[in-house]
């Protein structure tokens, strides 16, 4: 009996097909990129695909979250190295004078930095600048930071394409050099290949700094060869989808699909019988930057208790992750200047476990995304899988025309004092009101990772007379 169960489950095993899933973000890198290739790796034996992971060594992770890795430990995961750029090695040792000499708290220190405010002029931009900017552009950001580990990656695939007879390839980026190695494999083992997309892939949208007119010429071209070469395209937004269409007409042609972020149900179960805070409480998750910033909710929030229209006794904001500055910019000091500092409580990174504990426990959940045309902060879907009140600052776009459709969401134009402070009396309001029950024709199924796995399976499943190489 016992060898026919073995035996069974050995043939179960073989008849799997195998999709090696190569990111370069994936547990316990602790970075929100790193949950949508987990998630697909964990649902896709259900569908009969049996995912293999390429990925880089943990060391090269800025920051690990060692309880992501649990659904994903029985996984078979190869990481390789990444050859160091003179952005690597600058790194280093600004990280070394960081922890070395000034003795300090490296993980608060790296929230102060933010980007230049480049102001390039062609016509006064000195020799050394234009040096500087092409040595950026050719050797450092293209097509991105995280270049150095193609090489590395591109052999071991080409191995474990051999090896384990490998019947599909899924690249998923950021960063986009991730799609360099699905593109190189592609041309030398024909094997199928999907390039999967979480962000656009835009010249148009890096710094001035990391750009020359040549570097551009180089990666467009890049860009082009990958939506050629590859059998199918998939994006996480249907306006993604739509503007990769529009600019890649012909390639694109009956291969762009389109498959969203989403919630896992397993892991939100654990918290949905969790006990709201006694204060009325909007909690953030993530990280402050560029347009990022929480003043108006602050500004907002600082008026509303100087007017007596709130008790601050009955009110808390909780900052949880790299919330402590924004572009250089201290949140503490505005917390202070605002008369909010036993109010507003900003925590560490934590566990991504406990965060979505924090976010159970909430009342509303601030979403700040005030220019977004073509993706969706990963987030949101999680908010949506609570059934949560969502507070969104954001302009028109992508976020906007998800969050219109979505019953519990409050959308505050940005820089608008006004409405902001109507939609936290509204929400306070509605706080002691059980919603729980409340009938709404959300598609929340449509979001849950099962069921957005099981669209990766049947992209996957390729005809046998197609061919795109």
């Amino acid at each position: 009996m016992v060898e026919k169960v073995m035996t069974n489950h050995l043939q179960n095993k073989l008849a799997l097909k195998k999709v090696l899933i190569i990111t370069y973000h994936f547990p316990p890198d602790a970075v929100v990129g790193s949950i949508r290739p987990a998630k697909f790796a964990k649902y896709l034996r259900e569908f009969d695909w049996e995912p293999l992971i390429l990925t880089v060594k943990e060391r090269h992770y800025e920051n690990v979250d060692p309880s992501m890795v649990g659904e994903v430990k029985e996984i078979p995961t190869f990481r390789t190295i990444k050859l160091p750029t003179i952005k690597d090695i600058y790194l280093f040792i600004k990280n070394i004078y960081l922890e070395k000499i000034k003795s300090s708290n490296l993980y608060v220190e790296k929230q102060k930095w933010h980007p230049q405010e480049y102001r390039l002029n062609p016509d006064s931009e000195g020799i050394a600048s234009r040096i500087h900017r092409y040595i950026n552009s050719l050797f450092i950001w293209l097509p991105d930071d995280k270049v150095g580990w193609v090489i590395p990656a591109f052999i071991k695939g080409l191995w474990l394409i051999k090896k384990h007879k490998i019947n599909a390839i899924l690249t998923t980026s950021p960063p986009p050099s991730v799609h360099l190695v699905g593109l190189l494999l592609k041309i030398l083992t024909k094997t199928f290949w999907i390039a999967d997309f979480r962000d656009p892939w835009l010249v148009e949208q890096k710094s001035p700094l990391a750009r020359s007119k040549f570097g551009d010429i180089v990666e467009r071209w890049l860009s082009r060869k990958v939506f050629e070469k590859s059998d199918r395209i998939v994006s996480v937004t249907e306006e993604m989808t739509n503007m990769f269409e529009n600019e890649h007409q012909i390639t694109l042609e009956n291969k762009a699909f389109t498959i969203w972020n989403g919630f896992d149900s397993e892991d939100l179960e654990k918290h949905s019988h969790a006990k709201k805070y006694d204060k009325f409480t909007i909690t953030y998750t993530g990280t402050f930057y560029l347009d990022r910033n929480p003043e108006l909710l602050l500004l907002s929030l600082s008026d509303l208790i100087r007017e007596g229209s709130i008790d601050r006794e009955k009110v808390q904001v909780r900052f949880i992750g790299d919330c402590r500055y924004i572009n250089g910019k201290s949140i503490e000091h505005m917390i202070t200047s605002l008369n909010l500092k036993n109010i507003v409580t900003i925590m560490d990174r934590v566990p991504h476990d406990e965060a979505l504990s924090e976010i159970a426990k909430s009342h509303a959940l601030l979403l700040l995304n005030p220019e977004q045309h073509w993706a969706l902060a990963g987030k949101i879907f999680e908010y949506v899988g609570f059934g949560a009140h969502i507070l969104a600052v954001c302009g028109e776009g992508t976020t906007t025309n998800f969050l219109k459709r979505y019953p519990k969401a409050t959308i505050v134009p940005p820089g608008n004092l006004g409405a902001m402070k109507k939609a936290i009396l509204t929400l306070i309001e509605e706080s002691n009101i059980d919603d729980r029950e409340m009938a709404d024709n959300f598609p929340y199924t449509d979001y849950e990772r099962k069921h957005l796995t099981k669209k990766l399976a049947i992209l996957l499943e390729r005809p046998t007379n197609k061919s795109t190489s």
